[in-house]
C-alpha cells in the first residue's frame, strides 16, 4: 500500500462489514488482526526462484469427514494425524448442540493453552470470515 491506513479507517470498514449487530468486543478483534496482517505484509518474504512453486504448495490437505455426526470423531481423526506427525492449523467447530456458550468454552481452550504452552485464537465464523474478506 502506498498509503498508510488508519485505525479509524479500518474501524468503520469493519462496522460498514458486521453491520449494527457487530459488537464493539467483535469489531475490535477484527480490526486487530486486520492491524496485524497490515503490519506483516510490509515485510515481504522474496518470491520463489522463477518456474518453482512455494514450500507451502503441495504439504497442505483439506480433510473432510462425511457421516453421521457422533462424538469422537474428530479424536479419531486427529489420532491418525499425530501418529503421521501432521499438524492440524485450523478447526471448524460447530457449537450447535453444545451445552456450553461460547465464552465457557473460549475459557476452558484458554486453559488447555496454558497447559500445553501453546496460544490458542477462538472466534465466532462471522469474526473469522470479515477478517480474511478484508
Amino acid at each position: 500500500m502506498s498509503s498508510m491506513i488508519t485505525r479509524e479507517q479500518i474501524v468503520t470498514k469493519v462496522r460498514e462489514r458486521l453491520g449494527n449487530d457487530a459488537s464493539a468486543d467483535m469489531v475490535n478483534q477484527v480490526v486487530d488482526r486486520v492491524m496485524e496482517l497490515e503490519s506483516a505484509s510490509k515485510e515481504p518474504e522474496p518470491a520463489p526462484p522463477a518456474g518453482t512453486a512455494p514450500k507451502e504448495l503441495g504439504n497442505r490437505i483439506i480433510v473432510a469427514v462425511f457421516g453421521v455426526n457422533q462424538p469422537g470423531i474428530v479424536a479419531g481423526v486427529s489420532r491418525v494425524l499425530a501418529e503421521h506427525k501432521c499438524d492440524i492449523l485450523i478447526l471448524v467447530v460447530d457449537l450447535t448442540n453444545s451445552p456450553v456458550s461460547f465464552e465457557e468454552l473460549h475459557t476452558s481452550l484458554e486453559n488447555l493453552a496454558q497447559e500445553l504452552g501453546i496460544n490458542i485464537h477462538a472466534q465466532h465464523e462471522d469474526v473469522f470470515q470479515a477478517v480474511n474478506r478484508l
